[in-house]
């Protein structure tokens, strides 16, 4: 199959210990047989091949053929190429392997996340196919009968076609395929085999079964297990069937378990094309199999990606893959029924598209917000889509809902109710009620006899029969018994709703009771009762009965008179009092709670009075002639006035609004028209009059209650205002001391800037005599340097933004003469917002310091060196790029506690590092500040055009990194390296920028023979791509050079002669005033050439300029420095490029490489190598047998844990030198 040794056959599988040990009686089998070549091994197979009586035995094309078109026949192999088979084959040796090690890992044979379900199309083509071929069978003998009897004539021309019999015509079970087809169907006795399985179809009778049983019978789903096998795991239920399969719906009996019932809302689904999807895989980043060996497709961080079985190939990151497939399939792009799911067990992302599988909706639920709104999305549902409806399809598309099958459901995390959402949540339930089938919703019902399997309607579902369906005078099944039942059921279950039931009878007596209106003073109750015989034709009885109220007609007239006529006198006075606030603004003043509580005490004093009076109005001779109830009802009255008074000595004594006394009036009227309304008043049922004084009091009573509760509240909120107002000036107030104090420790002066950019005018001698003239009422912008004008206004919106102080330096003018200085803003937060400013000057000594040094750097020619190297990520720390940011911003950028002077130039690169040290794309102060650094290439003379450059068609890669690769190139015809940054996306990350800027800053200042010549670089603004060209080192890396066996051999001399080289361009960086920090020495940032032999260094991606309080940079683990790894954060020194240029020495002397710190003590502490100065075992050499004592003593010497104990460059070259002429004199081999 193209392996060719047992070294890839491991490949194959894993380079593991586990691996190698379980394979290795197997390849020692291989070798006890003679298996060495391709040849033998098809010899061997060829034998175990039974070849037919007659037919010659191919060694080599008998075994071919069984592998083409027998083994793995779903694995499919253009131009055929077996690769894919052996990839396969790799695979499943491997988790066949891993599951021998780990119980854990073995797959569940009855998760129905691994079973496919063939519906009755799939089945009936089978059934076709299998009496098709019964029928060529037969209808083949009888052409072989009638032409041997023809032939035996011999009457008849053979060149004659038209002499032929007619065969079919003589055939007479034409009607064969289709009785067998009715026979297997109707009778629902018809098993297929296939690959050794029986399958067999369910069909069933519908004229014997109701509605809910027709229903449920198509959602049965039958095993392939015989009844009568007592097997417990195909039975039981499985956490796999939730959602999906009924938990309760099984017949009893043998049967039990084995027949299964469909969810409410499962789909099977059916299988889509695959071209498209992998097309899709392939652009979302997954890289093709057919290009990896077996190492690559097992490395630690590659995913393994399969679509429905087959390997499409690796992806090195699945959680991103998986979210962009996701968002494709709700958005539409790809299939519903898609399922993308991760497999962690083997490292694997698992894409299905085929037929077969249970699926069920699901609401989607992205952080913590439900993406279905009942109070937008229900009014939709309710109206069809011709009328701006949505349907279940609608909700797909719009990314509401989406299918998910039993493999997806493992990596959700589902929610039954809305409330039980939270932040992890990814869906939610529909409603829990659908995991049951749609017979088992309907469960209890009475619409059966008591025995179980008619409740769960699996077998005599007939004798429970009622209306089957709403069309069944004009069904083709007529043969049917029908029962009407006309009435409905008292109570429903929502499945009952859900599929439609209640549109047919269910066969159940219920009561309806039904309340009448009133007339006069006596009330009728009528109760509707359906009869209990079905002999009764279901006939309806209507009983009436009168039931007379037990209340006296006095009680209705002493409470009707004694209302009604005070309410014609309250309703003047409460008018009175609702308008008399809005025609006059000074009654507003009053205190209308104590008004309005007094109203109530009056209102409920004159009802008490007005009762009394007209209740014994009554009787003609006054209250003498009263009835002894009439002094029942006085005493009534009476609590009734007690109580009141209570009330509103309370309302008037608690502080309260006066809502309860505004609505007392109506409160009284409302219950005196409702009583009126349901007895009748004495006089007869017109109540007009009534309702028109109701009417009015009402009005004026609520239009009063409204005007007093907004004056009250007016009230309210201008008191509240008021304490807000002054509670935010107190804040304001400390807030803006505490900042002047904080900006004034810091700087020589503070100044306030308006938003318009105008200096307040504080009268301030201070401030006038900074800056030689007053500077009250003037634009900030004025004092600026016009080139700093724009990091003025980036720093007021930088502090706009983050709330808190911040700072950047620039030139400002004073006296018409520029003068560097550190400016702080912060804004203050108020009615007006102002900015406060602090600025303080920089002292003459440092500006001395850095004129010296740009002075310095400016007279070299501005050329540098570029990396060429493979395995740029080797072991990088993962905060190496922070690291790199905040570094570029200690250099750029001047700290609160430390001023230095920076010039113009440095600015521009340290600008470049803040805005793009974040992700996300190139935006527009990316690209302004590389369009200054673009002006400032062509003010030096190193800013290269694009067109000047070729890179060839295909590209050949010099080394790849985490943010950039290397290409071949030429530039006026010399081949040179070209360094870009990768393309993430479609596009340039702005983050990738600050390593390439850090480069170029150092690289335009450094020319030395042993570092890798700078040529230039080649900017592109808009897209934001920096590209570094140097000079094109023909050689390999260091690393490769002493390690790697397919290099040339390194003599002893050559070796010393490398690391002097290093050496002097080491010392060459520490000399130079500020020092040169690399940053990150190591084997593969080294270049060595071999005629004649000379070494270069590379890479400054990490280098930075020396001095104080700077803050640590990048590296990586087994070649940094050991004060570096402190949680503390020690500041790099040249001390750290010593002891990574003593590791490196010891990989160029003796061909190893340096061993690497462990990330984790034994102990168990989280910092990443506390206390490493003090820890010897951490990076002591294993040194070999042939080592001599000056290779330890140079190593020793750079690689002492304290940085003060180790040497100097100088120190190290003049010991190299030293070990250069030892060398040429006497040769000894490592």
């Amino acid at each position: 199959m193209g392996v060719q040794s047992d070294m890839e056959i491991i490949q194959m599988v894993g380079i593991q210990k586990k691996y190698l040990e379980t394979l290795m009686p197997s390849l020692q089998e291989i070798h006890d047989k003679g298996i060495f070549s391709q040849k033998s091994a098809l010899e061997y197979l060829a034998n175990k091949i039974k070849v037919k009586p007659g037919n010659e035995r191919r060694p080599k094309q008998d075994p071919m053929e069984v592998i083409h078109r027998q083994l793995l026949s779903h694995i499919d192999c253009p131009n055929n190429n077996l690769a894919p088979k052996i990839r396969y084959f790799g695979l499943m040796i491997r988790r066949v392997i891993n599951a021998m090690h780990d119980d854990k890992i073995i797959d569940d044979r009855d998760y129905y996340g691994n079973k496919r379900l063939e519906l009755s199309g799939q089945l009936v083509s089978l059934l076709f196919e299998d009496q098709f071929k019964s029928m060529n069978t037969e209808l083949q003998k009888q052409a072989d009968l009638l032409l041997s009897k023809w032939h035996q004539r011999g009457s008849h021309r053979q060149d004659d076609v038209s002499t032929y019999p007619d065969i079919l015509d003589s055939w007479q079970d034409r009607s064969k395929l289709t009785k067998a087809m009715v026979n297997s169907i109707s009778t629902g006795n018809w098993n297929i085999k296939r690959f050794r399985i029986d399958r067999a179809g369910v069909s069933q009778v519908l004229s014997r079964f109701s509605y809910m049983s027709c229903v449920g019978s198509m959602m049965r789903v039958k095993s392939q297990f015989e009844k009568s096998r007592k097997v417990a795991g195909p039975r039981a239920l499985q956490p796999s069937q939730w959602g999906m399969l009924c938990p309760a719906d099984t017949p009893e009996g043998e049967q039990c378990g084995l027949v299964k019932h469909l969810s409410l809302l499962t789909h099977v689904t059916t299988g889509e094309s695959e071209g498209a999807l992998r097309q899709m895989c392939y652009c979302l980043g997954v890289e093709d199999a057919h290009g990896l060996s077996g190492e690559e497709l097992h490395h630690t961080g590659n995913y393994l990606v399969f679509l429905n079985g087959s390997l499409l190939g690796v992806h090195r990151r699945p959680k991103r893959f998986m979210s962009n497939l996701q968002q494709l399939r709700r958005r539409g792009r790809v299939g519903e029924f898609v399922s993308i799911y991760e497999e962690e067990s083997w490292n694997a992302v698992i894409i299905a598209s085929d037929g077969g599988r249970l699926c069920r909706p699901l609401i989607i639920v992205e952080n913590g917000k439900i993406r279905f709104d009942p109070a937008k999305h229900v009014p939709l549902m309710l109206k069809k889509p011709e009328d701006g409806g949505m349907s279940f399809a609608d909700f797909l598309k719009q990314g509401v809902l989406e299918w998910v099958d039993v493999n997806e459901e493992n990596n959700l995390f589902i929610a039954l109710q809305p409330h039980e959402v939270t932040k992890e949540t990814t869906h939610l339930e529909i409603e829990p009620f659908t995991i049951l089938g749609v017979v088992s919703g309907l469960i209890p019902w009475p619409n059966h006899n008591q025995s179980p399997r008619n409740t769960y309607e699996c077998a005599m579902g007939k004798q429970a029969m009622g209306c089957i369906a709403m069309n069944q005078f004009s069904r083709t099944d007529t043969l049917l018994l029908g029962l009407v039942y006309p009435e409905k059921p008292l109570c429903s279950s929502k499945t009952l709703n859900l599929v439609n039931f209640h549109h047919l009878g269910a066969g159940l007596e219920y009561l309806q009771p039904r309340i009448l209106k009133f007339v006069g003073l006596t009330c009728s109750a009528t109760l509707l009762l359906s009869t209990i015989s079905i002999s009764s034709s279901f006939s309806t009885e209507t009983t009436r009965q009168d039931l007379p109220f037990t209340w006296g007609k006095q009680d209705a007239r002493t409470l009707y008179f004694g209302t009604h006529i005070l309410q014609m006198g309250m309703a003047l006075l409460i008018a009175l009092l609702s308008v008399l606030p809005s025609c006059c603004r000074l009654l507003r003043l009053l205190d209308w709670e104590l008004i309005m509580t007094g109203y109530a005490v009056a209102f409920i004093v004159c009802l008490h009075m007005m009762n009394y009076k007209y209740a014994a109005g009554l009787y003609e001779d006054g209250p003498k002639t009263a009835p002894i109830e009439f002094n029942v009802d006085c005493a009534r009255e009476r609590l009734v006035f007690e109580m009141a008074v209570v009330v509103a000595a309370f309302t008037a004594s608690v502080p309260v609004r006066c809502c309860l006394a505004w609505m007392v009036p109506v409160s009284a009227m409302i219950s005196h028209l409702g009583f009126t309304y349901v007895v009748g008043g004495p006089n007869g049922g017109d109540f007009l009059t009534e309702f028109l004084e109701f009417l009015v009091l009402c009005c004026f009573s609520i239009y009063g209650a409204w005007q007093n509760e907004q004056h009250v509240r007016d009230k309210w909120l201008a008191r509240r205002q008021i304490q807000e107002q002054a509670a935010d000036l107190a804040d304001q107030v400390a807030l803006r001391s505490a900042i002047e104090f904080l900006t004034g420790a810091l700087s020589d002066i503070v100044l306030e800037i308006n938003s318009d950019m105008t200096v307040k005018t504080t009268g301030s001698v201070m401030h006038d005599s900074f800056f030689g003239a007053s500077v009250g009422g003037k634009n900030f912008t004025e004092l600026t340097c016009p080139v700093d004008r724009d990091r003025f206004l980036e720093l007021l919106q930088r502090a706009s933004r983050s709330h808190v102080l911040e700072s950047c330096p620039m030139s400002l003018v004073r006296r018409g003469r520029n003068f560097e200085a550190q400016v702080m803003a912060v804004i203050v937060l108020c009615k007006i917002p102002f900015f406060v400013v602090g600025i303080r000057e920089d002292s003459p000594q440092e500006n001395a310091a850095v004129d010296l040094f740009s002075l310095s750097c400016s007279s070299e020619d501005d050329t540098g060196g570029k990396r060429q190297a493979e395995g740029q990520a080797d072991g990088m720390l993962q905060g190496v790029h922070n690291n790199q940011a905040s570094d570029l911003r200690s250099q750029g950028a001047l700290s609160l506690g430390e001023s230095l002077c920076t010039d113009r130039t440095e600015r521009i690169f340290s600008d470049l590092a803040k805005v793009s040290a974040r992700h996300g794309p190139v935006g527009p102060l990316v690209q302004k500040r590389l369009r200054q650094i673009c002006e400032l290439g062509c003010m030096e003379h190193w800013l290269l055009d694009w067109d000047d450059m070729a890179i060839p068609e295909e590209r050949i890669y010099l080394g790849r990194g985490g943010y950039g690769v290397v290409l071949l190139a030429e530039l006026h015809g010399c081949q040179v390296a070209v360094k870009l940054p990768k393309v993430l996306d479609g596009a340039v990350p702005a983050r990738a920028l600050p390593t390439f800027a850090n480069e170029l800053r150092m690289l335009r200042r450094l020319r030395h023979p042993n570092i890798v010549l700078f040529y230039g670089a080649a900017i592109e603004p808009d897209l934001g791509v920096l590209a570094l060209v140097s000079e094109f080192v023909d050689g390999t890396t260091l690393q490769s050079a002493v390690i790697s066996r397919a290099q040339p051999a390194l003599g002893v001399p050559e070796r010393w002669w490398i690391l002097l080289d290093i050496s002097k361009a080491l010392r060459f960086m520490h000399c130079q005033m500020p020092a040169i920090l690399h940053g990150d020495l190591k084997g593969c940032n080294i270049m060595v050439e071999y005629l004649p032999v000379r070494a270069k260094l590379l890479d400054f991606g990490l280098s930075c300029l020396h001095k104080e309080g700077m803050q640590p940079f990048g590296g990586t683990t087994r070649w940094r420095a050991p004060e570096l790894f402190w949680s503390l954060g020690r500041a790099a020194t040249p001390a750290a490029d010593v002891f990574s240029f003593g590791r490196v020495v010891f990989l160029t002397l003796t061909g190893l490489m340096p061993p690497a710190p462990p990330l984790k003590h034994a102990n168990g502490r989280n910092s990443l190598l506390d206390g490493a100065e003090t820890s010897e075992e951490l990076w002591a050499f294993t040194w070999p047998a042939t080592a001599v004592s000056s290779m330890k003593q140079l190593c020793e010497s750079c690689c002492s844990l304290a940085a003060s104990k180790r040497w100097t460059m100088v120190q190290v070259q003049e010991e190299v030198q030293r070990q250069v002429g030892i060398s040429r004199s006497t040769v000894i081999w490592c």
